[in-house]
Formats: structure tokens, sequence, C-alpha cells
């Protein structure tokens, strides 16, 4: 109960917050709007500049009116000028509490899961974790109830749309789709029948296939392994190749020592050249759900293309490894809170 009741209370705080946010956007969209702008005279002669004042018309240009100064607007940018120039990123599984309540009440839920992309600044892999700086990119699931409660990660079908914000040159930003990430249904056992998953490039009506993701059948590891295609042939690419052997696998996360993290190195013909690592996230975001945070160095030499398939291939490992239940001491407790919750309810 108190559990429940907590829960409750986090998200009437959460839509607070949000409401707050909608305010204040319009307060500030309201003020923007009640500031007088200058606007060009319509006779076709140089407006008149009072005596002892330098005239300035800021803004003027644009054959639709006014335009802000071209000083403060950020220039238009594309998907691939944004990835060419990221060198770390700040990736956040959105928490599902609800998705929480349901399951201390009935024993399982599974919601559609939402991931976000921040840019942060270039950093060294033995720093700690960063503030987001910049929103870059929102990845959705789009699945059916039956295959997310039915089935396991590495045999149901599912679809990932990552949706990218970018800049348009007019002091804004647009947000549209420009990968997806699509799994196909898979009868997996062991080492037969591996899931697989292919990645497109469908920015502006394109579908172009990047490359594909695989999971193979290891003993002691975490591994996906990525084949480009973006040239046309069909190429190894990056893989990722993480210990089980670590504490925050084998026992349980916790907010400092060993069990803050779980790394898991980015390698190309069997050399490290960048890192993954699962951080700590907030106390009742790592007790209550399975939502995860990651943070991603890229390596030096990795083109566009390369780093779009490392941002779907960590979200493939959350996939494979991380989301379907907590593993250790922590999934032993929560096993026995979901007894207990049931043994009550049936005396009930």
């Amino acid at each position: 109960f108190l559990m429940l009741s907590f829960l409750l209370k986090k998200l009437l705080y959460k839509k607070k917050q949000i409401s707050k946010s909608k305010v204040k956007i319009l307060k500030i969209q309201k003020k923007e709007n009640m500031e007088p702008m200058q606007r060009a005279p319509q006779g076709g002669y140089p407006p008149q500049a009072n005596p002892g004042y330098a005239y300035q018309t800021p803004g003027y240009g644009a054959p639709g009116g006014y335009m802000p100064q071209p000083g403060k607007i950020k220039a238009a940018e594309t998907t691939q000028q944004l990835l060419d120039k990221l060198h770390d990123v700040f990736v956040v599984q959105e928490a599902e509490y609800g998705e929480a309540i349901v399951q201390a009440t009935l024993g399982f839920c599974e919601f559609e899961n939402t991931y976000q992309v921040y840019k942060i600044n270039k950093m060294n892999p033995g720093d700690v974790a960063p503030k987001k700086k910049r929103k870059i990119f929102v990845a959705k699931e789009k699945s059916t109830c039956c295959q997310r409660n039915c089935c396991s990660n590495a045999c149901k079908s599912m679809k990932l749309i990552i949706e990218a914000k970018l800049y348009d040159g007019m002091g804004g930003t647009i947000r549209k789709p420009v990968f997806e990430v699509e799994k196909e249904y898979t009868c997996t056992y062991m080492c037969c029948n591996r899931p697989r998953a292919n990645v497109w490039y469908i920015e502006d009506g394109r579908r172009e296939l990047l490359g594909t993701l695989s999971n193979p059948c290891t003993l002691c590891s975490l591994q996906v392994e990525t084949t480009e295609s973006a040239a046309g042939n069909h190429e190894p690419g990056f893989n990722l190749d993480g210990s089980c052997c670590q504490c925050a696998i084998l026992c349980c996360a916790l907010p400092c020592g060993p069990c803050k993290e779980i790394n898991i190195p980015i390698k190309k013909h069997g050399e490290e050249v960048g890192m993954f690592k699962r951080v700590w996230s907030k106390f009742f975001k790592e007790i209550l759900t399975k939502s995860d945070n990651y943070l991603a160095y890229f390596p030096s030499e990795a083109n566009w293309q390369q780093k779009a398939l490392l941002v779907s291939s960590l979200i493939f490992m959350d996939y494979m490894y991380f989301e379907k239940k907590k593993c250790g001491r922590c999934q032993l407790a929560y096993s026995r809170f979901e007894l207990n919750l049931q043994n009550n309810l049936s005396q009930q």
C-alpha cells in the first residue's frame, strides 16, 4: 500500500511539473508577442532617423516580414551534420511508474518504451555521468500488447522509430523520423535462430538500409554484432562485447563502488575503440522500474552511419539483456514482494 501511494504521488508530481512548464512557456510566448516589432515602411522610402541616433533595422530582409537577428539563430542542420559532430551521448530510458503499479497488482505488465538521446560535451571514460545538454533524438517503441507480455525479448517482433530534433534555421526546431529499427518475430532457442534487426534510414521519404544488428549466442558475455550495408556491401562493423562477470550484473546496481556501472566496450577487429556504460540513475527509478541510463563514447573514426548503428545497437542490447527483469538480489526482493502481495490479496 505504501509503495502504491508513493507511485501515485510521483505521477501527480510529474503531471504538476508538466503543467507548470506549459504555463511558463505560454507566459514567455505572450511576452514575446507583446514586445513591439519594427516593421519596414510601406512607401518604399528609407526610414527617418531621429537626430543623434544611428537608425538600425535589425532583422529585415525576409520577404514575409520580420525575421530575428541572424546572430541569435542556429543554422539549419541535417541529420548527417548532427551525427558527424557527435562525440558522446547520454541515453535515458523514460521511467514508467504506471507500469510498476500494474506489475505490483497483477504481477505482469509491459508498456512501450521510450528513449531520449542527449548531446553532451566531450568526456573521458573516467568521468562521472554528465548533465544533459540538448535533446537530439527520441526513440519510441511500436509493438502490440500481446507481443510485449506473452513473448520473450529475443522472440517478439518490434519496431523502433527514432526521431531527430534539428534546427530549422529560423530560430526554432523541427522533429521528424530519421531512423527505423525493425525486428521480426523469431522462434529463438539458445543458439538456434538468433534475433536480428535491420536499421533503416527513412529521412524525407527515403528507405535505405544502413546495417543489421544481431545477437549471437554466448556463454559469459553481452554481445551485439553490427553489419554495415550503407555502401551496398555487407561488411562487419563495430561490435559490443561486455563481460557478464561484473558486480552490477551478478549482484545489484548501487550508487557507488564497482556496482555503479556496467562497462560494455566497443570493439573493431578485436581492439577496443569506444565504450558503452550503463550508469546509475535515480534511486526509485532503479528500485521500482526497469528503466536504465546509458553513456556512450563513440570511436573517433566513426562516420554518421556507424554512429547511427551504434545508437541503435545500444537500444537493441537494452532489449536483449536489461529490459525484461532485474537480476540478482533486486529481482529476488521484487519476487518476494509480489508473492507477499498476492498472499495478502488472497487472504482478503
